[in-house]
């Protein structure tokens, strides 16, 4: 997947990405020794979870938004953003997966949007399936 930082459809989410891969001791929520996958550069790909496969995948899903949103509720929101979060919900290394490992932070919504329905294209062209492995490259 990639996302570039000068886009105006989804610029700020690729900012959120590459703050997190890149320097993640800057992120929210704060955590000692914070190493978030993703990138070429960290040697961790990210999994696909796909929520819908079975129960352990529904809850994981629910695990990944629920973190997620206690997390944004410490951030201060402006009215047309979104709480984005890195790794992707869609993903097993995402918020809810319990190792603090993650970023959050507030975007503009519609690129927020863009940016989620980049990735859910991207998903289905290059036919990433559940448990599929993947890098985001951010430029």
């Amino acid at each position: 997947m990639h996302y570039s930082r000068s886009s105006t459809a989804h610029g700020e989410v690729a900012q959120h990405i590459y703050d997190a891969q890149t320097n993640p001791a800057s992120t929210w929520p704060k955590h000692d020794g914070k190493s978030i996958p993703g990138s070429t550069a960290s040697g961790k790909r990210l999994m696909r979870l796909y929520k819908d496969w079975d129960a352990n995948a529904t809850q994981a899903y629910k695990d990944n938004a629920k973190t997620k949103d206690t997390a944004c509720a410490d951030l201060e929101k402006v009215d047309g953003e979104d709480c984005d979060e890195y790794p992707f919900a869609s993903t097993w290394e995402g918020a809810g997966a319990g190792d603090g490992n993650f970023s959050v932070r507030y975007v503009n919504d519609s690129q927020n949007r863009s940016a989620g329905a980049s990735l859910a294209a991207w998903y289905n062209s290059d036919r990433i399936l559940h448990f599929d492995q993947f890098y985001v490259n951010i430029s």
